[in-house]
């Protein structure tokens, strides 16, 4: 069937090239001393500046609101997953859960095409696209993730695969990882061409995942930025072979193009790990069934053995192993994780609900148990506000036992952080840490001398095979006819990118977005000739329900979920 979207190609064009979790903290002074031509380039040619991420800075919300518009209390995607209503589960997120239009829905309604590729939750792939290669959160082994469909035998005639996981490289080591990333990223940037060149478009948004991987578990090569090790060169390499893929891409659109480099977040050093979880059971809050100590040993060890069993269910060619091995390696770790149970248990399973106050079902916050509103609720209704006051001010109390500083530079009501419409999805409390090389953890420790030597705070120290971590300053490169060169006074938020684009495209802009078109990037000349347009017709598409309760679907969200934990964003 023919794409009714097809032959709208002419006119202004928009190109995002996502770099996920890209800073300047690396790529500046690799471009300084000539590793990075491209992006060199780029800056010198082009504006730039910071490109501020939700908060918390992570992956699913961040993209989510580059490609609405929005902020995240106002499109709904807080986290990587939402409660399940009647029960103590969360069900991870994708496409269907955005009420609101991202770029490409907005395009369409125009008659314009748009295409995506590796954007997270983006699947199912959305036929109002030209074309679309699902990212991040897709299931493994979906057939259905790419759109039109034959697209995927394409990519795979090109050994594309969606991601790689430093975790699956723990026994092979550095240089298997980075020869994996390196092969991935050239998959990538042929992938990229092939559907620049193949399909219609005005804008399209691409994405390399590669910066994230290699930061999280490499960091410590890259900063301080002193290139005296192999290792350190090797992630050098991968760097430039990522500046050579997005040269390929710039050589290929036309020149009308208006291309954008951003990333969904910064990075840092990652130093230290907070347990929440672990804090509120010390502190009273929350109770776990009894357990025996051989019982659980035997769960340790049968996830420590799902963990090296499971490798490479993304499709990758992992450790050169025979997909036969793979297969059956990844058969073994789905029954012992049956076995052995998640980081937490199923919450409903290994939590004493009836004794317990409060806990944190995502890394990001703490939910008060309430009664008539969680299942087994305890809190009654009326101590709701005074428990939650309770929480804070302990959680506020939490110091660094190393520096004496609290760890967290505020601890709020949900309320007072968000305003959106959708911010019911958001736990009762949420914080933010002081040092931005602190992260969440709501899992258990894994011995009771870990809990003896971090003591009371639950403050982790030494990340092994994670060395980086999220941090709000992501990046903004931007190059074209319209753009007046030079660096941005100040950091804009992520949100504000979509309405810049639809500018550049000459289209109105909806009246519910959160985000404004960054005047600051346009040539004077070009605002007077061309004043922005705001419309009169939202950004929001009609609810859907989630409708996932297959046995199928259930598998798709396991391997999602344990991507998720292999990446070190659920654990």
């Amino acid at each position: 069937m023919k794409n009714r979207l097809a032959g709208r190609g002419d006119g202004p064009r928009v190109l995002v090239i996502g770099l996920d979790g890209a800073t300047f903290r690396v790529l500046q002074p690799m471009a300084a001393r000539g590793y990075l031509p491209i992006l060199e380039t780029m800056l010198a040619e082009g504006a730039h500046g910071t490109l501020l991420s939700t908060d918390p800075c992570v992956t699913g919300p961040a993209w989510t609101s580059l490609a609405t518009g929005k902020r995240p209390d106002t499109h709904g995607i807080l986290d990587w997953s939402t409660p399940i209503p009647g029960t103590y589960r969360r069900r991870l997120l994708d496409a269907r859960a955005r009420e609101d239009l991202a770029l490409w829905e907005i395009l369409a309604r125009e008659g314009l095409p748009a295409g995506t590729l590796n954007l997270p939750l983006t699947y199912p792939p959305s036929r109002d696209t030209s074309f679309c290669v699902s990212g991040l959160l897709t299931p493994a082994g979906a057939t259905d993730r790419t759109h039109p469909s034959e697209l995927r035998e394409k990519l795979e005639s090109m050994e594309y695969h969606q991601d790689v996981v430093p975790r699956h490289y723990r026994r092979q080591g550095f240089h298997a990882f980075l020869e994996a990333l390196i092969a991935t990223t050239r998959a990538r940037g042929r992938a990229i061409r092939h559907c620049l060149a193949q399909y219609s478009w005005r804008a399209a948004v691409v994405v390399f995942t590669g910066p994230d991987r290699i930061q999280h578990a490499f960091w410590h090569l890259l900063d301080p930025f002193e290139p005296t090790s192999g290792e350190a060169h090797g992630a050098i390499s991968f760097y430039q072979v990522l500046d050579q893929e997005i040269g390929r891409i710039l050589e290929q659109v036309p020149a009308n193009t208006h291309v954008y480099l951003v990333s969904d977040h910064g990075f840092g050093p990652h130093r230290k790990t907070f347990y929440v979880n672990d804090w509120l059971e010390a502190h009273g809050y929350l109770h776990r069934k009894a357990e025996s100590a051989p019982g659980m040993h035997v769960r340790r060890l049968l996830r420590a053995a799902c963990r090296r069993a499971r490798n490479g269910d993304d499709g990758t060619k992992a450790n050169g192993r025979p997909q036969a091995v793979r297969d059956f390696a990844q058969n073994v770790a789905r029954q012992l994780e049956d076995l052995a149970g998640d980081t937490f248990g199923p919450l409903e399973a290994r939590i004493d609900w009836s004794r317990t106050m409060a806990f944190a079902p995502t890394p990001h916050g703490v939910q008060v148990n309430v009664q008539g509103r969680e299942p087994r609720g305890i809190v009654p209704l009326s101590r709701h506000d005074d428990v939650r006051a309770e929480l804070r001010k302990r959680l506020a109390r939490v110091r660094d036992p190393r520096t004496g500083e609290p760890i967290h530079a505020e601890v709020l009501f949900r309320e007072e952080k968000y305003t959106g419409q959708r911010m019911v999805a958001a736990p009762d409390l949420v914080y933010r840490f002081r040092s931005p090389d602190t992260s969440w953890r709501t899992g258990r420790l894994a011995t009771a001398r870990d809990v003896r030597r971090i003591g009371a705070s639950f403050l982790a120290t030494g990340m092994a095979w994670e060395s980086g971590t999220h941090t709000p300053d992501g990046i903004l490169v931007a190059r074209g006819p319209e753009i007046r060169p030079g660096a941005l006074a100040h950091p804009v938020p992520i949100w504000d990118l979509l309405p810049t684009l639809l500018y550049h495209l000459g289209l109105p802009i909806p009246p519910d977005l959160d985000g404004k078109v960054i005047t600051s990037l346009f040539h004077p000349s070009v605002l007077a000739e061309r004043p922005v347009r705001h419309g009169t017709r939202p950004a929001v598409r009609r609810p859907n329900e989630m409708g996932r309760d297959t046995a199928e679907e259930d598998v798709g969200e396991r391997s999602v979920m344990r991507r998720l934990e292999d990446l070190g964003y659920l654990s």
